[in-house]
């Protein structure tokens, strides 16, 4: 099988964006756009990506690093000027060579694939991929001979009215014969409205030497659409969505309302496991099997353990166990993690810290800087004052604590097993284990002998 290399256009300024950002850099649903086109490359099969920079290339070169080839468009002076500036690269290449944009999300693996097929099965030295469009707009036109061979493709600049009128599209994706390629680029003039050097003249120049060029149609025309603007990136995230949404259905998920729920390509989630609407699950999160999420949640970064249910809350880098229950309208921040059966209630914000197994963080508290151990009851209105304005400090609550309503732990602190704060009580030092504190400062007024005594009921 003859080998495949790429040349992936990616130079343009892309004005309509108005944006600091490479345009191929933005990202859609959690990856910058040009990473789907290069995924799409690698699942085909192409062996090696020409990536032809211009606008912001220290910004791309950067992110991309080695994983593509670079060639240099300083001037932009269109599509064939930038596919000639990647040819020294393939000075002693024999094989074919494919050509397609960088800023092109939907373009799948499969279509791609298939097309590679279909060119090496036409025996033609240079093939190209058109869609069918209800609205083409200023997309360049497939002309077609009367035996529907393919004859010129016309930009809409350079269109007359009739040819206005033709439905069927280029998608700037072809594929050449490398020597071909060489051959042809030299022949390319500059007879178009905007005096640029267009890669389309090329289809001429073919049917003109007696070259047969083959076409290829997208299944889905939304495959050829690219993204020159931030509307175009909104019709982009909602396709790539639509794909997660169905792929996570079509593996055991249960999505109420697909239209509603924004889930990253990077999230895992079990199955049986329940995603309500208005969720947005991003990053690299984990969720296991039969689990609850939402309605209204946001996710990032997150691990959620088996059986556990996520109400209207927010989680970022956090880490949930098995069979634990948060919300409504808890806030995990980065570094919190629960055990199993832990239940962080409605207004609850946890930061940095550990919660053990079967803890009840039941409503209107802030827990930050803390580890807390197993059985602990945590009551409403407590607060870990972990700041002093300069350093945070750390709050240690040990197993079968109780804590009274609208506590305030001045870190640092410690609280031994067994311990018991009053309700408002103000705990500036240790509590010892067994022993209850209560008022303002707290005091310790009566160590408790018994753990099974009555008051710890």
């Amino acid at each position: 099988m003859k080998h495949l290399k790429a040349i992936m256009l990616a130079a343009g300024k892309s004005k309509r964006m108005k944006t600091k950002t490479p345009k191929i850099l933005h990202p859609i649903m959690g990856k910058p756009m040009i990473d789907y086109v290069l995924d799409s490359c690698d699942a085909a099969g192409i062996e090696e990506v020409i990536l032809v920079v211009g606008h912001e290339r220290e910004k791309v070169m950067d992110y991309l690093e080695e994983r593509v080839k670079y060639a240099l468009q300083e001037e932009q002076m269109g599509t064939g000027h930038a596919v000639m500036q990647a040819m020294p690269l393939l000075e002693d290449f024999s094989g074919d060579v494919i050509i397609l944009c960088g800023d092109m999300p939907l373009l799948s693996p499969d279509t791609l694939a298939v097309f590679i097929n279909q060119h090496r099965k036409s025996e033609s030295r240079v093939s190209l991929l058109t869609a069918i469009m209800g609205d083409p707009g200023k997309l360049g036109r497939i002309v077609r001979n009367k035996d529907g061979s393919v004859e010129k493709i016309v930009e809409a600049v350079d269109a007359t009215p009739d040819e206005l009128k033709i439905n069927e599209v280029n998608t700037g994706t072809y594929i050449f014969d490398a020597d071909y390629l060489r051959e042809i680029l030299p022949a390319i003039g500059l007879p178009n409205a905007q005096k640029e050097i267009y890669l389309t003249d090329t289809i001429l120049i073919s049917r003109e030497v007696g070259e047969k060029v083959f076409a290829m149609s997208c299944p889905d025309y939304r495959e050829s659409l690219g993204v020159n603007s931030r509307a175009d990136m909104a019709k982009a995230s909602k396709v790539i969505r639509e794909r997660i949404n169905h792929d996570l259905m079509m593996s055991g998920v249960t999505i109420y309302d697909p239209d509603n729920t924004y889930i990253e390509k990077t999230v895992e989630i079990g199955n049986d496991t329940v995603i309500l609407p208005g969720c947005m699950i991003m990053g690299k999160t984990a969720i296991g099997s039969d689990c609850v999420i939402g309605p209204n949640s946001r996710i990032s970064n997150s691990k959620i353990a088996r059986g556990s249910t996520v109400v209207e809350s927010v989680l970022n880098e956090a880490e949930v166990g098995e069979e634990n229950s948060i919300g409504p309208f808890a806030h995990m921040r980065p570094g919190s993690k629960t055990d199993k059966l832990v239940k962080v209630g409605n207004f609850v914000e946890i930061k940095k810290s550990t919660i053990g197994e079967d803890t009840k963080i039941s409503h209107l508290s802030y827990v930050g800087d803390a580890t807390i151990g197993k059985h602990v009851n945590i009551g409403a209105g407590t607060i870990t004052c972990n700041y002093d304005g300069e350093r945070k400090h750390p709050t240690s609550i040990r197993d079968n604590v109780f804590i009274g309503s609208n506590t305030s732990l001045i870190a640092p602190v410690v609280l031994g097993e067994g311990a018991r704060t009053g309700a408002g009580a103000v705990i500036r030092k240790d509590v010892p284990d067994w022993t209850l504190a209560v008022g303002r400062p707290a005091r310790n007024i009566k160590k408790l002998e018994n753990p099974d005594d009555e008051i710890m009921k």
